[in-house]
């Protein structure tokens, strides 16, 4: 059995005591006086962290970001039904985060711009359409609970465009796709210098770089950047892929690149399982209701 959503779950939940800090010099530090990892959000890191976001008050440690709800509530729902519609995906995340809805936790703008779409339609507002454009890693919550399913990705994608319209995605969606089938046979390593030229063709040079420069901040700072957005987090994705160890070497040195941390993990760790799988453990340091899947 693949284990793709639950490896994904626990990267998220693993860096979320972290997640949307800026500061890399005050994460360096903190590492040197304990473990960053396992954390619960705590408002006086947060402070002393400047600049940085704290947006999950309400979580404990083994939680996850909104992101990695959305994973939950879709992967749950297309395993009882392979057929969903992308008017399914919305209801289903509606019933969720809409004004009374069960999730209570941070909301980022795409659910927003969702919400306002759907109350536009049904009071009959008349406003403007609000364009769903999103360019962060929610296209890949689709991607990545197909993948646990044995969905195709072109049903990935006619759910992801939910949220989104960046034709990139299907691109990043190929590029992942061969780098799973090569392993565990070929090394990391192997697979994706045989699967970048597959990434979105504007990609290339960061691409390139990505395995070629060993030094995480020279390249983030030169070629990537710290952002939700996918031209950013999927580049650093990529470059730590290649050169970390295991595992636990990823996690840190995601970590330590600061930014979208929790949410960059989901897709590290779901591709870094496959050769390095947590320790069961360590899953048990999920959340008790995200093991249901």
């Amino acid at each position: 059995m693949k284990h793709y959503v639950t490896h994904a779950l626990l990267g998220n939940a693993a860096t979320l005591g972290i997640h949307w800090i800026y500061n890399a010099e005050f994460l360096a530090e903190l590492a040197k006086k304990q473990s960053i990892l396992f954390l619960k959000q705590d408002p006086k890191i947060f402070a002393a962290a400047q600049p940085s976001y704290y947006a999950y008050p309400l979580t404990n440690v083994g939680d996850v970001t909104s992101q990695g709800m959305f994973l939950f509530w879709l992967t749950k729902a297309l395993k009882a039904n392979p057929n969903l519609t992308q008017q399914e995906y919305k209801d289903l995340i509606l019933h969720q985060i809409k004004p009374g809805g069960d999730y209570q936790g941070y909301i980022e703008t795409y659910g927003h711009k969702l919400i306002i779409n759907s109350l536009n339609e049904k009071m009959g507002l008349k406003l403007p359409v609000v364009p769903m454009d999103d360019d962060h890693l929610i296209g890949f919550i689709p991607y990545m609970a197909a993948k646990q399913l044995g969905l195709s990705t072109n049903k990935a994608w006619e759910l992801a465009q939910l949220f989104t319209s960046k034709e990139e995605y299907p691109a990043c969606y190929q590029m992942f796709d061969a780098i799973i089938d090569r392993l565990p046979k070929q090394s990391m390593k192997q697979a994706i210098e045989e699967s970048i030229a597959l990434a979105p063709k504007r990609y290339t040079i960061q691409m390139k770089k990505a395995i070629e420069l060993k030094d995480t901040k020279a390249f983030v700072k030169d070629y990537a950047g710290t952002a939700c957005a996918i031209n950013q987090s999927v580049p650093t994705i990529i470059h730590l892929l290649y050169h970390s160890q295991n595992l636990a070497d990823a996690w840190l040195r995601n970590a330590l690149i600061t930014g979208a941390i929790a949410e960059r993990a989901m897709l590290l760790t779901m591709l870094l399982g496959i050769i390095d799988p947590p320790s069961a453990s360590l899953i048990q340091r999920l959340s008790k209701n995200l093991l249901s899947i």
